[in-house]
């Protein structure tokens, strides 16, 4: 949670005076598709009683997802159009993530395994997961769009509400 949810929050909220001062600041947070599958615990934020570390990560990135939309409606209501805040998910990519991690040989398998199929089946790669992030920061055409999700490069409608 400190990583994925808070650090995200509390380096936006550092930097938000800052981008006010910009023409056209934004905010691109990073989740995941695994946010689909978190069913939080609304009495266990601290996520205490979650033994599986993908429950988690899914979890903290639906939290990202949370925090974001909260961040944008903040914005609206205090009237700064200049600023946005949006989400995206990059898709799955070939990186070296959990490639190093200790979480057991099943877990350590399957990201192996994983690094095989995505280069066998034409997954995509760093350089081709990051494309919705530029997309995100430089395109005209998302200018003043304040508070989506984004997979791809597309609206997606998939993040659920809080």
């Amino acid at each position: 949670m400190a990583l994925n949810v808070m650090a995200p929050l509390l380096l936006a909220e550092l930097l938000l005076p800052q981008l006010r001062k910009s023409k056209d600041g934004r905010i691109i947070n990073m989740s995941s598709g695994t946010h689909r599958l978190a069913r939080p615990d609304m009495h266990d934020l601290n996520l205490e009683h979650v033994d599986s570390g993908q429950t988690r990560y899914g979890i903290s990135k639906l939290f990202v997802i949370w925090n974001t939309q909260h961040l944008a409606a903040q914005l609206q209501q205090a009237g700064i159009t200049n600023v946005t805040v949006n989400v995206s998910h990059p898709g799955s990519a070939t990186t070296n993530f959990g490639q190093d991690s200790d979480n057991g040989f099943w877990v350590n398998l399957v990201y192996k395994v994983a690094i095989g199929i995505g280069k066998t089946f034409h997954i995509a790669t760093p350089e081709q997961g990051a494309v919705t992030n530029v997309y995100l920061a430089s395109d005209d055409a998302v200018k003043g769009v304040n508070g989506k999700f984004f997979d791809n490069k597309k609206t997606a409608n998939s993040a659920r509400d809080p």
